[in-house]
């Protein structure tokens, strides 16, 4: 479930409630203009008696939905409408209430009427991140098409994963000098994405869906690292109650330099589960068929995993929403070369925020641990790898179908094994267009 900007702008009104506002009413309209939507809907809650009143309806409904009691809130804003049914303030926060609810017809209808009224460009956008919201929710259970382009630029610090120094010290030889072939080297690059997503439903709330996407990116200098990746998916989605569920098979190729270097092919299997308004819990299972070209051959593998965790909305002025989920999996090799399988174990966390109607800024922490089943033939050591990431994203809507993208990575791999040492920081700038 999105959380987007509150947009309700909390004018007081004052030609249209005619009189003084009442005392329950001014404690809940100043706690929510302080940001404490839970203090003002547990204040209101103290008044059953104001329910009816105009002024009182308006700041506890908004309250409410903000709250997480979006079913409070949509009755009390709908008993001010019919007071006031030219007030687009409360019809913006109504449309938001029937969101939260999940009668996306109605909340469209509602967004959508404000929208013909010329809404301020501000408020323009929220309604269309609203509307865009709606419609991935509708992909359930109506025909929708999304095609989408993008185009970047950005400088990468460690294009091959090498290694920091040309010194380092293995187990059983001790120092050693790497060829220059597998020390750090950086670059820029630009990169290009295009896909399309088709989603079409079967039976009341059963879809099938499926994909194509090409992403490339070139190196200004280093084209022996130019990177290509194709990947087609289709499935099908069952929404049951507050239950979704999601079933889809994945080809994927990887290209070095014009070459394939790997293909994978996998089938995904997705719970999701409308905990309540504000949360919802999730779980995955995945195999995956890894199939290596050439001379890497030797790491081919079958991959079988698990993940769950859990997204949480919280209440303020930011719209923080924040999502947290562990992972773990098991990498098989099948060319007889148990030091190239592995386990896998990790945590991710991130939390993301609104800070005004077009903005958008994301955070990401995590950690992935392997541990690798065999040891090394050569250095007679078991490699144990431990990778620690940050990721960064800042994007501005310039209209519902143009986004521009900021994006920054930090990361960091250490080993047990000094060769498999490395850090990398990516920088880039995406335009991306969408047509829906």
């Amino acid at each position: 479930m999105l959380h987007f900007h509150r947009f309700a702008l909390f004018v007081l009104l004052a030609t249209a409630l005619q009189g003084a506002w009442a005392a329950p009413a001014d404690e809940v309209k100043a706690l929510m203009a302080q940001g404490k939507s839970a203090e003002a809907y547990n204040w209101g809650r103290q008044f059953p008696d104001q329910l009816g009143n105009p002024q009182f309806d308006f700041y506890f409904g908004v309250a409410a939905v903000d709250a997480g009691h979006a079913g409070e809130g949509v009755l009390a804003l709908e008993r001010y409408l019919l007071t006031f049914p030219g007030s687009n303030e409360a019809r913006l926060e109504l449309a938001r209430g029937y969101y939260v609810l999940g009668d996306l017809v109605r909340s469209r209808e509602e967004f959508t009427e404000v929208s013909k009224g010329g809404a301020p460009a501000s408020v323009q956008v929220t309604i269309d991140r609203y509307l865009e919201a709606i419609r991935l929710k509708e992909a359930r259970y109506t025909a929708t098409t999304l095609i989408y382009g993008e185009l970047g630029v950005g400088t990468d610090s460690n294009v091959n994963g090498g290694v920091g120094n040309s010194a380092v010290n293995l187990p059983n030889f001790g120092l050693v000098t790497i060829a220059p072939a597998g020390i750090k080297q950086g670059d820029n690059y630009a990169n290009i994405a295009l896909g399309i997503l088709q989603t079409e439903p079967v039976a009341p709330g059963v879809a099938v869906f499926g994909g194509l996407a090409f992403e490339e990116k070139k190196n200004a200098n280093l084209s022996q690292y130019n990177q290509g990746n194709f990947s087609g998916t289709g499935g099908v989605s069952v929404t049951r109650n507050d239950n979704y569920y999601r079933a889809n098979f994945t080809y994927n190729t990887v290209t070095v330099d014009n070459n394939r270097y790997r293909n994978v092919a996998g089938v995904t299997g997705e719970w999701h589960n409308q905990v309540s308004e504000m949360a919802t819990a999730f779980a995955s299972v995945q195999y995956a068929d890894l199939h290596y070209i050439g001379a890497n051959q030797v790491r081919d593998a079958q991959l079988w995993s698990g993940a769950a965790g859990w997204r949480q909305i919280l209440i303020g002025k930011l719209q923080p929403v924040i999502q947290g989920h562990i992972n773990y999996g098991t990498e098989a090799n099948q060319e007889n070369r148990p030091d190239l399988g592995r386990d896998i174990s990790g945590i991710r966390l991130s939390a993301a925020i609104t800070p005004a109607a077009q903005w958008g800024l994301s955070v990401g922490l995590g950690v992935q641990e392997s541990r690798y089943t065999g040891a090394d033939p050569t250095l007679q050591v078991k490699r144990y790898d431990r990778y620690s990431s940050a990721d960064f994203t800042v994007s501005y809507k310039q209209t519902k179908n143009l986004t521009f993208i900021g994006e920054a990575l930090v990361s960091d791999n250490y080993s047990n094994i000094e060769l498999y040492k490395y850090n990398r920081n990516v920088a880039a700038f995406k335009v991306r267009y969408e047509f829906k």
